[in-house]
């Protein structure tokens, strides 16, 4: 934890003040007075930590990977001397070993798969086999994944419940890739694939030959840094660093963040997060009316309040004061409505505020609690933290899996990166920058069966454990049994069976190992297995063991495109081997014009990996429309697969204009408006009455210009193919003097106290044609010129890069730090915060006390307490 540094005399009255910041600084501070904190690890080995998790085999071993490229594991609290493995990434800004997961048949392959950047303008998922705690034979994935060599690289990974892995990847930062409607980058995305690599194609944009990126499961996020999986429903949760808000998504196949249109104001259509929280600060919302009826209020705000269910609210100001004070969001029955539980009497009021929890500015990584060793009530509860606020949020869940109360469960946690769950029941948060491990136990009252994990998933034919402790001193022998208590009988204990504790070795988890056999059906196998010991409660666990046979039809396209009187083919296959003749049937259903043949496919053993063709027809018809249809490709027992079918017309259809909305030009800055027409045959397109220098490609419609003066300008549009009437549209453009750029300040925030050569200082310019350049000031002295960011919305970087504003340049004490962007006209905007910079390098008083620009130590230690050391990453 970064503390402020001072200069104290080891005597008089300042004695008990320095014991106060030491206490402070000692770690985090669980809210919560049952738990107990402390350092599971605080070597100096692992700086720039990106993620960690426990090997999923019982060992104890807890991974750690470094953006550097060292991956190093820890065992019991101490740092194994030789890393696991060594990458060589491209380290710049974000980049480097950014992701990490275990395969779910780990116990048996070994498999460790990283997402490491390896260039400026590539990232790949390159899977290694742990051969005793060294990884050998690397094995690329997935290569080509998207980055710009910058931030917003994402770095999640993880396998789902289906088997599958999973990455995010972010938008690559100011290059803004794979936003919208941009289905052909996995920049901005959620990637799903088989683990060996291969495309499932029942990925949701799979078009095999056609334009998408089949291996895209989701869309639309900024940076998305981590992810994780419901210990129970196995639905992917994602926390995506935001610009103005933080957002946690639960996820399913195809859903749209709406990244880089939309931040918790996502309209329908699109999916909301269900955690969020605005950047670095707090939304306040009036309040118009509170209505209590039955300890349920409602309250009604004047305009949009965009709060979320279990979000917390602080009610102030209204008429009543019965219905001040803190609530949770119950339900969202509108935008301007949102209701809470609240005792007391039925009543209504009006007036107040209703402002949100103040948050950070980076969240990052979460987990879900799924162990045994902590109360009933903490069980399932999310745990995520951000990094620049340094602490760690509770979400709680209810028997739907719903969000219904989010709370700060810990601080202090300086650059928090990620949470894990161990064997042993305990929570462990992660430091960024120092690579300290933070470890959370639950002062357990009573004797009890700590279980590492109620829930259990892991293929058929391999194996997987969970581990078991005592939570207090049994003051004796105790014999723990495992058994299988009902369910699927392909589910066995193999190890561990009977366990024995004593006092000396309560604390330390016992390993219980359990295999599946493989089976000749396609589904899979559930058992419920209890853990019993005398004196004590049962506790029980759920083993699924996904099915190794999982069929899965494949087609070469999910989208087929052809004229009316011509015809198409369509590849089908099987996936996976199949253990006896598989038939294929294809049906047509929509326009009676398509049809297909043949309609039957047969597949073996030997063939099944062996494309057959289908060739899908449309006959000509006497209408001028476009037709479409839709192919279902089925077999018993495999998920079915649908294609879709867009035949054209090819009779004579008159031209049409699509009138475009209102539009808007900068004087001097090009104008370009691609304009929308449809027609058969393919309309050309011509201007008339158009002001001086405007333009038109005959061809594809697109107009340019660049306009000269201030003004409304008109133009008439004509579009000509044969088939008459014309198509014709008027234009009316209002060009406006080119405004100048706004900026802001994203880091540091006001009041930061700051020290060492690696700072950030970075924000952004936007303007309406161009922002170039932006000039980075320390009080008049300017430090640094950045143009990486140019473009409309730019985002600049002191140094060019995030953490390169080196603060030894200048002496301590407070400065003001500015940012003037330029635009491409010569306009400026500035934005300023003021900070302290704290570089150790202040001299003792005659006090004895650190001075620095007429403010004593006492002075500076509290501003900087006041203001919050803080640190952010975009």
């Amino acid at each position: 934890m970064r503390t402020h540094r001072v200069q104290w005399t080891s005597t008089g009255p300042w004695a008990a003040v320095l014991a106060i910041l030491l206490s402070a600084s000692a770690g985090a501070t669980p809210d919560d007075p049952r738990f107990t904190e402390a350092v599971y690890y605080g070597g100096t080995s692992l700086g720039s930590a990106t993620g960690f998790g426990f090997a999923p085999d019982g060992s104890r071993r807890l991974f750690v990977t470094r953006k550097t490229g060292a991956v190093r594991i820890i065992l019991d609290g101490a740092l194994l001397p030789t890393p696991f493995h060594t990458f060589t990434p491209f380290t710049n800004s974000e980049c480097g070993v950014i992701g990490m997961a275990f395969d779910p048949g780990y116990v048996t392959n070994r498999f460790v798969y990283f997402l490491v950047t390896i260039s400026s303008s590539e990232q790949q998922i390159i899977r290694l086999r742990d051969a005793n705690n060294v990884g050998v034979e690397p094995t690329v994935i997935i290569p080509g994944l998207p980055t710009a060599g910058v931030n917003h690289n994402g770095g999640g990974l993880g396998f789902g419940r289906d088997g599958r892995l999973y990455w995010s990847i972010g938008d690559n930062g100011s290059v803004r890739r794979g936003v919208d409607a941009d289905l052909s980058s996995l920049a901005a995305k959620v990637g799903r694939a088989n683990p060996d690599g291969s495309v499932p194609n029942d990925n949701p944009f799979f078009d095999g030959t056609g334009p998408n990126n089949d291996f895209i499961w989701a869309r639309g996020f900024r940076n998305p840094f981590t992810l994780t999986f419901h210990p129970v429903t196995g639905q992917l949760w994602l926390n995506v660093v935001g610009t103005s808000y933080e957002q946690v998504f639960a996820l399913e196949a195809g859903d749209h963040g709406g990244w880089d249109d939309y931040e918790i104001n996502q309209p329908t259509g699109y999916v909301r997060p269900v955690i969020k929280y605005k950047t670095g600060g707090s939304d306040v919302r009036t309040v118009t009316s509170a209505s209590r009826t039955g300890g349920v209020t409602t309250f009604t705000t004047s305009g949009p309040h965009l709060f979320v269910r279990g979000e917390k609210i602080t009610l102030a100001g209204v008429s009543d004061t019965t219905f001040n004070g803190d609530v949770y969001v119950a339900e969202v029955p509108s935008p301007t409505t949102f209701t809470a539980a609240q005792p007391g009497a039925d009543a209504t009021s009006s007036g107040g505020s209703a402002t949100t929890l103040e948050g950070g500015r980076s969240l990052s990584g979460g987990s879900f609690y799924d162990s045994t060793a902590w109360p009933e009530e903490l069980r399932g509860s999310f745990f995520f933290g951000d990094y620049v606020a340094a602490e760690v949020y509770r979400a709680q869940l209810d028997s739907q899996f719903r969000v219904t109360r989010v709370d700060r469960f810990s601080s202090g946690i300086e650059s928090y990166i990620d949470a894990t769950t161990g064997p042993d029941g305990a929570l462990y948060y992660l430091e960024h920058q120092d690579g300290r491990i933070h470890r959370v136990t639950f002062n357990a009252p009573s004797a009890g069966i700590a279980l590492s994990a109620q829930n259990v998933r892991f293929p058929e034919g391999t194996a997987s454990t969970v581990s078991v402790r005592l939570n207090t001193d049994p003051g004796g022998p105790v014999t723990v049994t495992v058994a299988r208590r009902d369910g699927d009988t392909d589910l066995a204990v193999s190890a561990g069976a009977s366990l024995q504790f004593t006092s000396a070795n309560h604390a330390t988890p016992q390993t219980v190992t359990l295999t599946s056999t493989v089976d000749g059906d396609a589904d899979d196998d559930l058992a419920t297995f209890e853990l019993t010991a005398p004196g004590l409660s049962a506790v029980t666990f759920q083993a699924t063991a996904t099915d190794a046979q999982a069929q899965q039809l494949e087609v070469s396209s999910a989208f087929l495109e052809l004229a009316e009187g011509e015809s198409t083919t369509l590849r089908v296959r099987l996936q996976a081997r199949p253990s006896s003749e598989v038939t294929v049937n294809l049906t047509v259903s929509g326009d009676p014009d398509v049809t297909l043949s043949p309609a039957t496919l047969t597949f073996t053993s030997g063939d099944y990996a062996t494309f057959q063709t289908v060739t899908v027809s449309a006959a000509n018809d006497s209408d001028n429309l476009d037709d479409s249809a839709e192919l279902q490709v089925t077999a018993s027992g495999v998920t079915a697969r649908s294609v879709s079918v867009a035949v054209f017309d090819k009779d004579p259809a008159a031209p049409r204009i699509v009138p475009p909305g209102p539009l808007f030009g900068v004087v001097n800055a090009p104008f370009t408006l691609p304009l929308q027409v449809v027609g058969n045959p393919a309309p050309t397109c011509a201007l008339s009455g158009q002001p001086a220098g405007m333009s038109i490609d005959a061809g594809t419609c697109v107009i340019s210009w660049t306009p000269a003066a201030v003004g409304t300008f008109t133009a008439t549009v004509n579009a000509t193919n044969g088939t008459t009437p014309d198509g014709t549209a008027s234009l009316s453009i209002e060009v406006r003097e080119d405004a100048p750029p706004t900026c802001s300040i994203s880091r540091p925030t006001a009041g930061a106290t700051l020290g060492g050569a690696t700072e950030e200082f970075f924000g952004d310019g936007n303007d309406d044609v161009n922002a170039v350049k932006a000039d980075f000031f320390v009080g008049d002295t300017l430090g640094y010129t950045d143009t990486v960011g140019a473009g409309a919305a730019g985002h600049f970087h002191y140094g060019g890069s995030h953490n390169l504003f080196d603060t030894t340049a200048y002496p301590d004490g407070e400065h003001a730090l500015r940012m003037v962007v330029t635009d491409s006209a010569g306009h400026t905007c500035e934005a300023s915060v003021v900070v302290v910079i704290d570089n150790g390098t202040a001299q003792p008083d005659s006090c004895g006390c650190s001075a620095t620009s007429g403010s004593g130590a006492v002075g500076l230690f509290l501003l900087a307490l006041l203001r919050g050391r803080r640190k952010r990453s975009s």
